[in-house]
C-alpha cells in the first residue's frame, strides 16, 4: 500500500495550504534548474548540443503565424533546414502555443517568448500532475461498505490497486472491537443519519467510501445514494455495482475533549468490597463530530470513589476502550470495570483520563438484597398459563396442549 495501514488520520491543513506550499516549491525548484536562463530571457535561450531547441522555436514561430495568419497553410511543409524535417511531419506543439503566442504578442520577441515558455513550462508540468495525482487518488484512507471481516484480504488488494490509501474499516491494523463499531455505524442508515455520520467520517480521517451496492440493504442503499448527493461530497463514480464517494474535507473542526460529552457509568446501587462491569455510555451532544483526544487508543482511566468530605476513598485504575468517533447526537456504550469499596455508604463516582474528568456521578455502595424468582414471576404468571401434571388431565392419544 502507498500508506501504511493507519490506526487514525489527523486532521488534514487546509487545501488551499498544501497548495501553495508545492506552487512554491515548483516555482523555486524551476527558477533553480533554469538558472541563468531566466536572467537573460530576451537574448538567450536554453543550449542543447543537438540544437533541438532552435528547432522547437522554429516550428513554435511558424505554428503562431500560420495560426493567426495563414491558416490554410498550417501544414504546409515549412523546412527548418538546420534539422532536416519538415514541420508538418513533427510533432505540433499546440500545448505550447497558449504560452508561446500571447507572449510573443506582447513582446514581439520570439526569443524572450520561447525562453520564458520554456521556464513556465517545468513549473506547469509539476503543477498538471499534482492536480492529477489529487484528481486520480482519495486524499486519505478508505472504508468499504458492507464493513465484513471475512473480504478483508479482498478489500486490502482492492485499496492496493486503486492506489487509495490506508484501509480503515477497524479491522485492518486495529483493535478488534473497533471493527463492530464500523459495522454498525455503516447499516440500518436512515436519512436523518447521512449528514452525522459524514461528518463522523470525516472527523474521523476517512475520505473514500466504497458502497458495494449488491451487499447492502434497500434502505442503506437510499441512504448511501443520498449521502453521494450531499454538499461534502468532491466526488462520486459508478463502477459496476460499487458507488465510491470521495468526501471532502471537514468544514469545521471537531470535538476532541472529554468534557465535550455527557458521560455516565450505569450503576446506581452496587456491593460493598466487590467488582463489576458496569456500561459507560458516551453521547455527544454538540452539532460538530467528536474524536478522542490524540487518537482512540484503549485509554487509562483513574477511577476515585469520593466521601462526602472530598476525601478518595478507594482509588484503581482500568483500561477503556473509546469509539473513533461520535457523530452528532451519536450515543456509544463500551463496557468499564470497576472495584468497590469495602464500607458501605453514598459516594461521588470519579472517572479522568487525559487529566479530564470524564464522569462523576453519586452511587450507592450497600449489600444488595438478591431477588427471589418466585417474586420476579409474578409478572409472567399474570398473562402466562402455566400447565403443569396436576392441572391437566388428558385422555389417552389426546394431543398435548403445547
Amino acid at each position: 500500500m502507498r500508506d501504511r495501514l493507519a490506526t487514525v488520520a489527523t486532521m488534514q491543513r487546509p487545501r488551499w495550504t498544501a497548495d501553495v506550499t508545492v506552487t512554491l516549491l515548483y516555482v523555486s525548484s524551476t527558477l533553480a534548474f533554469t538558472y541563468p536562463l531566466w536572467r537573460n530571457p530576451g537574448t538567450h535561450i536554453a543550449y542543447k548540443p543537438s540544437g533541438d531547441q532552435l528547432f522547437v522555436l522554429s516550428r513554435l514561430e511558424w505554428m503562431r503565424t500560420a495560426l493567426f495568419g495563414r491558416p490554410e497553410e498550417f501544414l504546409a511543409g515549412n523546412f527548418y533546414f538546420g534539422s532536416g524535417q519538415a514541420t508538418y511531419g513533427d510533432h505540433l506543439m499546440l500545448g505550447y502555443l497558449p504560452i508561446y503566442g500571447p507572449l510573443t504578442w506582447v513582446t514581439q520577441n520570439p526569443v524572450l517568448a520561447y525562453s520564458l515558455t520554456h521556464i513556465a513550462a517545468c513549473a506547469l508540468n509539476a503543477g498538471a500532475m499534482y492536480a492529477t495525482v489529487l484528481r486520480e487518488t482519495t486524499p486519505g484512507p478508505m472504508i468499504f461498505v458492507p464493513v465484513s471481516q471475512q473480504d478483508e484480504v479482498w478489500q486490502l488488494w482492492m485499496a492496493t490497486e486503486a492506489g487509495a490509501g490506508s484501509i480503515v474499516n477497524g479491522y485492518s491494523g486495529h483493535i478488534w472491537k473497533q471493527y463492530w463499531f464500523f459495522s454498525d455505524v455503516t447499516r440500518n442508515l436512515i436519512h436523518s443519519d447521512v449528514q452525522s455520520l459524514d461528518a463522523g467520517l470525516q472527523a474521523y480521517g476517512i475520505r473514500a467510501v466504497a458502497v458495494d451496492l449488491r451487499r447492502v440493504s434497500n434502505q442503506d442503499r437510499a441512504a448511501w445514494e443520498t449521502l453521494a448527493r450531499g454538499p461534502w461530497v468532491v466526488d462520486v463514480e459508478r463502477v459496476a455495482e460499487h458507488l465510491l464517494i470521495t468526501l471532502d474535507d471537514p468544514r469545521s473542526p471537531a470535538a476532541h475533549r472529554w468534557t465535550d460529552l455527557d458521560s455516565t457509568l450505569l450503576a446506581d446501587v452496587v456491593e460493598p468490597a466487590a467488582g463489576f462491569t458496569g456500561m459507560l455510555v458516551l453521547h455527544n451532544p454538540t452539532t460538530a463530530a467528536w474524536t478522542p483526544p490524540g487518537d482512540p487508543r484503549v485509554r487509562r482511566v483513574r477511577v476515585e470513589w469520593v466521601r462526602a468530605d472530598g476525601s478518595v476513598e478507594l482509588e484503581h485504575e482500568t483500561d477503556v476502550l473509546p469509539p473513533p468517533f461520535l457523530a452528532p447526537g451519536q450515543f456509544h456504550v463500551t463496557p468499564m470495570h470497576v472495584f468497590t469499596p469495602s464500607e458501605s455508604n453514598n459516594y461521588v463516582l470519579r472517572a479522568t483520563t487525559d487529566d479530564e474528568v470524564m464522569f462523576e456521578r453519586s452511587v450507592l455502595v450497600a449489600p444488595v438484597q438478591p431477588v427471589a424468582y418466585a417474586g420476579s414471576a409474578k409478572g409472567m404468571a399474570a398473562s402466562l398459563r402455566l400447565r403443569t401434571p396436576t392441572s391437566m388431565a388428558l385422555a389417552p392419544g389426546e394431543r398435548l396442549p403445547l
